[in-house]
């Protein structure tokens, strides 16, 4: 079992100015199973602002983990947290023993006093969201008006006790990778939708106006959030900054030369790969728009960070490379919406997947049928002779890709936990975990 953070995304609803009692709702689905969680609440864990508010006197009073039901409620209660002080500006709740699954919804309630009822800033965004009639249908509807929205006092987030080892990525980068524009119902950001797919653990960092030369200031934010979990590396990460540096007047030389910088911190917490991504476009003309295309230009020619991660080939336009494509756009120009945030998550699959990706096979030898066999390869065609195949799970393959003739078993930490005798039983194809594989043997390879 391992410890991980889990950064939620955006809330259904927030606090208001003037408002004493608050209560914040927080849809949420986790990327593979958990059997424990942790509810944190602290200021600065998702926004540059949020670390400096003053939470005098705030007093939480409950929280909440619960099954998301229809229109966005707590149809089920699964665990409860008692009151707590959070002057002191950080709090963690006490484990709660319950099983998270894979796909299944779930919600975070917490309510607390804020006698003051002062304007609380927070880096969820959802002061910057503005949903549709539809949207607000779906998560219970109510009103949402710019610029009076605010979720703080203490952002939250979770731990969760995950099988297995999985690999971690933390995806660095602006509003964008904080979810503005996230897709609704659960207002996940990118990250989370590629966890989500590839079953690994991808950790948004991102944190709303951030520029690369922000980062100074901010890269200790990555450690904090790392340091729920007692993580201190990943196991890479991605950078995706820029655009607000070039909004501002930046060049694009002075943008790239603070990127090295920022990948040059992004190497103190990872051992692996650090990506940089291109930037998508924000509707600009000029001066803007020619700096814009001179930075993903250079990102492409290499020399900066380890690869490239190209949203700005996935996002554009095709008629109107300035832009982003229409299928894509959020409520403005520069942010993307729902099929945007899943568009940049299929750009970085290859790049989690190549992080997962089990080793070449090169010296495995399987022991079935009594003698020990080599194995054929991994996520190859099984052949049609005696031969053990590894199959690992992609976003593209989530059962073994075999006929009939063969008898697979399912591993997880190294002990078989399923066999799939479809030889004799004309049984389906089987599922592959996120937190093992399947090895599929046929002809005299087929006994475990």
């Amino acid at each position: 079992m391992t410890l991980v953070p889990h950064v939620l995304g955006l809330p259904y609803n927030g606090a208001r100015e003037g408002e004493t009692e608050q209560t914040i709702r927080v849809p949420f689905r986790v990327p593979r199973a958990a059997t424990r969680v942790r509810l944190h609440l602290a200021p600065g864990l998702q926004d540059a602002e949020e670390s400096t508010l003053d939470v005098t006197g705030v007093q939480l009073t409950g929280a909440h983990l619960g099954r998301r039901g229809t229109g966005g409620v707590m149809s089920s209660i699964l665990h409860s947290w008692g009151g707590a002080d959070l002057s002191s500006g950080a709090w963690a709740s006490q484990w709660a023993d319950v099983g998270l699954v894979p796909g299944a919804d779930y919600i975070i309630s917490y309510a607390y006093t804020n006698p003051s009822g002062r304007s609380i800033a927070a880096g969820t965004m959802a002061a910057f969201r503005n949903p549709s009639a539809a949207e607000h249908a779906n998560v219970g509807g109510g009103t949402w008006a710019l610029d009076t929205m605010r979720v703080g006092p203490m952002s939250p987030a979770l731990v969760l006790d995950v099988d297995g080892t999985p690999v971690t990525v933390a995806v660095v980068g602006d509003s964008n990778a904080a979810g503005r524009g996230a897709n609704l119902p659960y207002h996940e950001t990118y990250a989370h939708i590629t966890g989500r797919a590839t079953g690994r653990v991808v950790i948004p960092l991102g944190y709303t106006g951030e520029t690369t030369s922000d980062y100074d200031l901010v890269s200790p934010k990555w450690t904090r959030v790392l340091g729920l979990a007692g993580l201190t590396h990943v196991d890479a990460v991605v950078i995706a900054s820029g655009i607000n540096d070039l909004n501002i007047g930046r060049t694009a030389a002075l943008t790239l030369s603070n990127l090295d910088r920022v990948v040059t911190r992004a190497r103190a917490i990872t051992d692996g790969p650090v990506h940089v991504a291109t930037l998508p476009p924000a509707s600009w003309t000029g001066t803007k728009e020619t700096e814009r295309q001179a930075y993903n230009e250079a990102l492409r020619a290499g020399g900066h960070g380890d690869g490239v991660i190209d949203l700005d080939a996935v996002l554009r336009s095709t008629s109107t490379p300035s832009q982003i494509a229409a299928g894509y756009a959020g409520t403005d120009a520069i942010h993307y919406g729902t099929a945007g945030h899943a568009a940049a998550a299929d750009a970085l699959v290859p790049l989690i997947e190549s992080l997962t990706a089990p080793a070449e096979p090169d010296g495995w030898h399987v022991l079935a049928s009594g003698q020990t066999a080599p194995l054929a390869g991994t996520d190859i065609e099984r052949p049609p002779s005696a031969s053990i195949v590894r199959y690992t799970r992609t976003a593209s393959q989530t059962v073994t890709p075999t006929n009939m003739w063969g008898v697979e078993v399912t591993v997880r930490d190294g002990v078989v936990t399923a066999v799939n005798d479809r030889n004799t039983t004309s049984a389906p194809a089987t599922p592959i975990p996120q937190d093992g594989y399947v090895l599929s043997g046929n002809f005299t390879l087929r006994s475990w």
